[in-house]
């Protein structure tokens, strides 16, 4: 017979169960056989059915023991749960007892515009909690909250409140900085909770979410189909733009001063070191900057810069002088971006977007051509870090001039037009100095209809000027560089180290100026001749791999335009080989140009 084994209440397993049941005295049956005694089947039967089964040496849980787990499982659920109601019950008695209350003598309550005032009388407070109100009037907390939550008196017991009817009511929460809703007198911490509660408590003010919050179902049918994460792409593209404005409203303007016979303004930090340096008043320049009226100086001086890099010092006496803020957000355009940063306003300017790049073959695979005029070969990329290809929004405009102050542009100036101020462009083609493809193709092909003496001539003018630290008053466009790069950037000075700052910005400075030798001044992209001059012809330094810096051999000399942000710092999918830094070939290709 085969042994079972069973376990005792501890969960603990013991022994064989005895062959036989203990002798009894009175039994009088053999030590060697075994006698079944009368009730022993159902003994037997009883123990066996409390017993745990076991299969493939796992022991299964007995009915009796899971019943008893669930039962200690419902009791420290319930423990739980009535520890939980006390702790809010805390909480929320805690929260009324510290809300600030108002006491007035001789008024009356009344609701204005759903707020519940006092009108006459003489009012008390707002004391910070129901405590400091019952120890400056001696009534009790409890009373008091009678008083606010019934509408009733309270009789006062201390000082100027003996003998008076006291009234309570809870003071204004201060909503300063919340959202309110223009059809009851709730607040919010952000526009979208706001919007959320209009459609909730108030039916048919806006129109119902799914109308903006999804993609349109027709976009689905266009040739080639709009997927939903282009079209939820699009979405956070114009919400990353208007954040972005937003971000530009905090930032301190440039103040400017326009003096005669100079035909570019001058710069100072801020309003006192103007103020220092023409002996004006500050409240004369505020009110040149608000009429955009020029004001003569009577004394002051200012330092310029000639060729050769050295200062000449300017007398301003007599010379009539108009100042303004530059790149400055209006008023008008604040409360604009305002009342645009809100989901809705999202989605109906993308909606907007998608309709112009559908009608546009924007959303092709292959062979689109952008607002600029570039080709994309392989169609645009909808991802965050999509490279050179990646979907992008350009403003035309990124400043205008209105009363004689130069004022930042916004991305989207008008709701109804989505696309006045944006052009949908490859993301190289979205910098600072822009260019169209005819301009490009322009320079192309006056280069090289050139001789080359002629080439040779003009090279050897910008070589020249390059190797000074001044030209036309202002720092050369390398120097300038070396100067800013240099003294921030840890990796570029290890790469050029040297026993002073002069020393090491100046080496790196030389390394350029060999670049510039090595590539006969042309830009290493576009192989046309870079400019001193602002543009997008300009000469600027690029480190072809940011990752790596500016070091010796991460280096080349490009146009502006061609000098084009790389996020590939910030992508962390090693696969991912999509290019991020202009060749030649992409240049061409973007720019259709045939050489």
């Amino acid at each position: 017979m085969k042994k079972r084994k069973y376990k005792n209440k501890k969960g603990k397993k013991s022994g064989p169960w005895p062959s036989a049941p203990p002798k009894s005295k009175n039994s009088g049956a053999s030590g060697d056989k075994r006698q079944r005694l009368s009730g022993y089947a159902s003994f037997d039967s009883t123990i066996s059915e409390s017993l745990p089964e076991t299969f493939g040496g796992e022991t299964k849980e007995s009915d009796c023991d899971r019943r008893g787990r669930d039962k200690e499982e419902r009791e420290r659920q319930q423990a739980e749960d009535k520890a939980k109601r006390k702790r809010q019950r805390v909480a929320k008695s805690a929260a009324s007892k510290t809300k600030r209350c108002i006491a007035n003598i001789g008024g009356i309550r009344v609701k204005k515009n759903g707020i519940i005032t006092f009108d006459g009388g003489t009012d008390f407070g707002p004391y910070k909690s129901r405590p400091i109100a019952e120890d400056a009037t001696g009534i009790s907390k409890r009373a008091i909250g009678d008083n606010i939550n019934r509408k009733i008196k309270s009789r006062g017991k201390k000082g100027i409140f003996k003998d008076q009817k006291v009234m309570f009511i809870n003071a204004p929460v201060d909503t300063s900085d919340r959202v309110p809703c223009d059809h009851c007198n709730k607040h919010y911490g952000s526009r979208d909770a706001m919007i959320l509660h209009v459609r909730a408590k108030h039916p048919g003010v806006l129109p119902p979410a799914q109308e903006y919050n999804r993609m349109p179902e027709q976009y689905t049918r266009f040739t080639p189909p709009i997927t939903p994460e282009q079209y939820y792409f699009i979405v956070n593209k114009v919400r990353s733009n208007i954040k972005a404005d937003l971000k530009k409203c905090d930032l301190a303007p440039t103040l400017m001063a326009l003096v005669d016979d100079f035909a570019e303004p001058w710069p100072s930090k801020n309003i006192n070191k103007a103020v220092d340096k023409y002996h004006l008043a500050e409240q004369q320049i505020l009110d040149s900057i608000a009429n955009n009226e020029s004001l003569t100086l009577v004394d002051g001086k200012h330092d310029l810069r000639n060729e050769l890099g050295r200062t000449e010092e300017i007398k301003l006496a007599d010379r009539k002088v108009t100042f303004s803020w530059n790149h400055k957000v209006s008023e008008e355009d604040k409360i604009k971006l305002d009342e645009m940063n809100n989901i809705e306003t999202y989605h109906m300017l993308a909606r907007q977007i998608c309709e112009h790049m559908n009608a546009k073959g924007m959303f092709a695979k292959k062979n689109v051509i952008d607002d600029n005029g570039g080709l994309i070969k392989h169609g645009f990329v909808f991802e965050s870090h999509g490279g050179l290809f990646a979907l992008s929004f350009d403003r035309i405009e990124d400043e205008y001039t209105a009363n004689g102050q130069t004022f930042r542009k916004l991305h989207y100036t008008n709701l109804d037009e989505a696309l006045e101020n944006i052009r949908v462009v490859a993301f190289m083609a979205n910098v600072p100095c822009k260019a169209t493809t005819a301009t490009i193709q322009e320079k192309v092909t006056d280069f090289e209809n050139k001789s080359v003496e002629q080439r040779q001539k003009e090279f050897k003018k910008v070589l020249k000027i390059s190797r000074k630290c001044w030209h036309n008053g202002k720092h050369t466009p390398l120097y300038n560089h070396a100067t800013n790069i240099w003294k921030h950037d840890k990796i570029c000075q290890a790469a050029f180290p040297n026993t002073s700052t002069e020393e090491g910005f100046k080496a790196y400075w030389q390394h350029m100026l060999v670049l510039l030798k090595t590539q006969e001044g042309l830009c290493k992209v576009a192989k046309i001749p870079m400019s001193l001059e602002s543009g997008r012809w300009k000469m600027s330094c690029d480190a072809i791999d940011p990752r790596l810096g500016h070091i010796p051999g991460n280096l080349r000399l490009v146009c502006l335009y061609n000098n084009v942000t790389d996020f590939s710092k910030l992508n962390k999918d090693l696969t991912d080989t999509r290019p991020t830094s202009p060749t030649t070939e992409i240049h061409d290709e973007y720019w259709r140009i045939v050489r």
